[in-house]
């Protein structure tokens, strides 16, 4: 088991903070494998980015993110994918 540090922009972070996004297809440059562990670094925001302002929830997420929120891979496929490219399905791990 690996734990892989991966960054992710802002509003796929969000997505996942509220348990919209259960998934990430990304390039399998890492050798992904069902049971590894994911912690991502949030990147910042087009409105942090555009004028160095960042909101009370984009405060508050990048918090949560730091303090470890982990993912653990539950399914692995690269069906449909480009060559290279893997899609998993994750499960936040209460830690």
């Amino acid at each position: 088991m690996k734990i892989h540090e991966l960054k992710i922009a802002f509003e796929y972070g969000a997505a996942k903070l509220r348990g919209e996004k259960l998934f990430e297809i990304r390039k399998n440059d890492r050798d992904f494998q069902v049971g590894d562990l994911v912690h991502y670094t949030l990147l910042p925001s087009g409105d942090e980015e555009k004028n160095g302002r960042v909101s009370l929830w984009e405060r508050k997420a990048r918090e949560v993110f730091a303090n470890k929120r982990l993912y653990k891979i539950i399914y692995i496929t690269d069906y449909a994918q480009q060559d290279g490219y893997v899609v998993f399905g994750e499960q936040e791990i209460k830690i």
